[in-house]
C-alpha cells in the first residue's frame, strides 16, 4: 500500500510515531494496545507508552506541525468546499521550494500523510521535540476558531 494513500488508524500512528517522532520497540496486537518507548527511553526497562492516535486525534497530529517546522519547513492546511482537508509541508531552503502534500477527509489525517512525505523525502532525522500543553492548545484553538468561522460564512 503506499504510504500517501493509507488509512488512519494504529499502522499510520506507529509510522508517525517511528519516523517522525523518534520511537521505537513497538508490542502490542489487536487485542492489545501498542505502546512503544519514546526517545531517550529506550534502554529504560517497563518504560513503554501507548502510541498516540496521531491520525484521529487533532492533539496529537497538532504535535508533528512544530517538530518538523523546525527543520526549515512551512506548514498549510485547508479544507475545501467538499470538506475534503489538504496538508502541505514546504521546504523552505533556496535550493528546494517543493512540497509535500496530502489530503484526507479529517485534518489529522492528511497532516500525518504530508508529515510522511516530508520525512521520507527529506530524509528528515526523528525528531526528540516535545511540544508543550499551551502550544499545543494554541494551535487546537487557532484550528476550531477558523473551522468556527469558515462554517458561518458558509452557511
Amino acid at each position: 500500500m503506499r504510504k500517501d494513500a493509507m488509512p488512519a488508524g494504529s499502522e499510520l500512528d506507529i509510522m508517525i510515531a517511528e519516523k517522525v517522532m523518534g520511537w521505537c520497540d513497538f508490542t502490542g496486537g489487536p487485542d492489545y494496545p501498542i505502546t512503544g518507548r519514546m526517545p531517550g527511553h529506550d534502554n529504560i526497562e517497563d518504560d513503554r507508552q501507548p502510541v498516540p492516535p496521531y491520525s484521529t486525534n487533532w492533539t496529537e497530529a497538532a504535535q508533528l506541525i512544530p517538530q518538523l517546522a523546525r527543520n526549515k519547513v512551512e506548514f498549510n492546511l485547508e479544507q475545501d468546499r467538499d470538506g475534503m482537508w489538504y496538508a502541505a509541508f514546504y521546504d523552505v531552503r533556496p535550493k528546494d521550494r517543493s512540497n509535500r502534500t496530502a489530503s484526507a477527509a479529517t485534518p489529522e489525517h492528511a497532516v500525518c500523510l504530508a508529515a510522511l512525505k516530508l520525512v521520507n523525502e527529506l530524509a528528515v532525522p526523528a525528531l526528540k521535540v516535545t511540544l508543550s500543553y499551551e502550544q499545543a492548545l494554541r494551535i487546537v484553538v487557532g484550528l476550531a476558531e477558523e473551522q468556527s468561522s469558515e462554517h458561518s460564512t458558509r452557511v
